[in-house]
This record gives C-alpha cells, structure tokens and sequence, in this order.
C-alpha cells in the first residue's frame, strides 16, 4: 500500500534527501543556462516601492534615507538597500560608457524604467513564449547573471508496484481536492478582493461522544480515511486580523522622497507601534479554517518539492540557509 505524505518516517525523509540530491546533481552536469531579459534586483525595488515613479528616482530615495537617516531596520528595508547599490552601480557604468560609445547596449531598468513598465512589457511578451527543453535543467539567469528561476524535468516514477504514491500524483490529487472545496474563498465584489471569513459554529463536536450511555464502544469504521494531518500548526490564518504589524510592509513614498514617518522601525511616531501583536494561534481556531486545512494537507503531501525547493535553495542561497536556523534558534531563545 502506498504511504502519504503524513505518514512519512525520519528515515523516509532521509530517502527522499537522498534521491532528490542524486537526482539535482544528476542534472545539473547537463545543465542548460538560459539569459533571459530581466533584472530581479530593479524589479523588486519597484514592486515594494512605487509602480509609476523612475527607477533612478527610487534608488536615489533609498540611498538617501538609509544612509543619511539611518540604517535599514526590517529584512525587506535592508534588501532593498542591498538591490539599490547594485542597480545604481549598473545605471552609473551605463551613464559613463554611453558618452564615449553611443551604441552601450541600455540595460533593462532603464529601457523599462517603472512597474508599469515592466507589465506592459510582460503583457506583450505573454504571447511569445519559447518553450524550452523538458528533458534537462534549465537555470534562468537575468541580464546580471542572478538565478531568476530553474526548470526541471518531471522526476522518473518507479515501475512496478512502487511503496510510495509518485510525487506527481500526489501533488495533483492534492490540487484536485483542494479546487473541488470552496477553499480561499474570496468577495470579488471588493477591490481588491478581501477573504471571506468564516462564522465559528463553536468547538468541534466528535460523532462518536464519550458518555454514560455509550461508554465509548461507538468507533468508527475501519475504512474511514485517514486525517491529513496528526499535528497541531501554529501561525496566523489566510487574511487573519492578528497578523498585523507582524510582517514587513511595503515602503511608502511621495514623488520625491520616502515617507520615513511611515517606515517600520523608526520610533514612536510609526503606526504600527500602536497596534498590539499577538501570539500565533492553533491554525484550527482562525476563521478561515478550511484555507489552513488545505495548506497543511498540502504540506504534508508533497513532501517531496519541499525537499527538492530546500535543497535548490541551499545550492543557489547558501549565506541565506544557513542564517535562518540561527534566526530561528535566536527567537526561540528569546520566547
């Protein structure tokens, strides 16, 4: 019989590492490397700040108010910071080179210079994909040779009689039941649309009670299948309200600077200091409960691509790896 993805064992895991690294190491010898007309660092820095204001306007504002007002205090804010000093790099090479060679190719920031740009841009070229080998890696690099995504193959099943459902299977029968339920449901009617909550109907009640008269020897047939999952996950639900101030925010801006009153971090004066942050909660409590069941269900059956999605970030994101157990040791240490 074939196991789920909630049954797996240590040593399961274990296998599945195994053949996820021999099969990435595998393909990577025949890798294909494939430019493609991007620039992640420009793009990020228009999608957290502004979709109308110029590109050389947003890394100026970054520059100057995390450098001469002080320095970045969330993860987003220091990536940014970080993404600035490449593109102003680029954008000042381009403005020097084009002076003594008016054919310096212009790089892709300065060709489409705003997020609204750049969506433009991917609208047209929605309708002229190129469809690419499906028998090989395939690693996707911008014009600054950052890994902007990979493509690999569809990962060989077993024949025979195999002990373990095929990934593939598994991750579409889970997609499948999560489209046949009214999972992620949303108020349309809203711009932008807003997560329609569930009313709580109170505690879940058991069809098999535990009293006087039955004394417990009701069970349920053997038959019955199995939960998706056999733990108790903690976070904060689909659109759930207590998460606010929780995460980092997008960077507010005028058409001349960055809004610093607004940014997270910076003293009394910023909004979210006035909102009170909560724990996580059992994820069965929030609302939303059948979003978090079919994320956790959807956990716990494609064990796999989360293994092979690790490992691809470990390979291209080391520094990043590596740090976030630290950072997960630190906030356990610190309750």
């Amino acid at each position: 019989m074939s196991l789920k993805g909630n049954r797996y064992t240590d040593d399961d895991v274990k296998v599945v590492m195994r053949q996820t690294n021999r099969w990435l190491q595998d393909l990577h010898n025949t890798s294909v490397e494939q430019v493609v007309d991007f620039d992640l660092f420009a793009v990020f820095i228009m999608q957290e700040m502004d979709d109308e204001l110029h590109i050389r306007k947003l890394v100026n504002m970054l520059i100057v108010t995390f450098f001469d007002t002080g320095k970045p205090q969330t993860t987003r804010q220091n990536q940014l910071v970080q993404a600035a000093l490449v593109v102003r790099k680029k954008i000042e090479k381009y403005d020097l080179e084009i002076k003594t060679n008016p054919s310096y190719p212009k790089p892709y920031c300065l060709r489409y210079p705003t997020l609204q740009d750049v969506r433009a841009r991917s609208a047209h070229l929605e309708s002229r994909c190129m469809v690419l080998d499906d028998e090989q890696m395939v690693i996707l690099l911008d014009e600054n040779r950052i890994c902007v995504g990979i493509g690999l193959p569809p990962f060989p099943t077993s024949q025979g009689n195999p002990v373990h459902i095929s990934h593939e299977t598994r991750a579409l029968e889970c997609l499948r039941d999560m489209v046949a339920k009214p999972v992620c449901k949303l108020d349309v009617g809203q711009l932008p649309p807003f997560f329609v909550a569930q009313t709580l109907e109170g505690s879940p009640q058991t069809p098999f009670p535990l009293d006087n008269k039955n004394k417990g020897n009701f069970r349920s047939p053997g038959d019955s299948p199995e939960a998706s999952f056999s733990y108790q996950a903690y976070g904060f639900g689909l659109g759930g309200k207590k998460s606010a101030g929780m995460l980092d925010k997008k960077i507010q801006c005028t058409t001349k600077s960055i809004k610093t009153h607004l940014l997270q971090g910076r003293g009394s004066n910023s909004p979210d200091d006035d909102k009170e942050l909560h724990l996580p909660n059992p994820l069965r409590e929030n609302n939303n409960t059948d979003d978090t069941e079919a994320i956790v269900k959807l956990r716990n059956e494609m064990t796999f691509y989360s293994k092979l999605s690790g490992a691809i970030n470990n390979a291209f994101l080391p520094k990043i790896c590596f740090s976030c157990p630290s950072s997960c040791g630190l906030s356990k240490s610190r309750g």
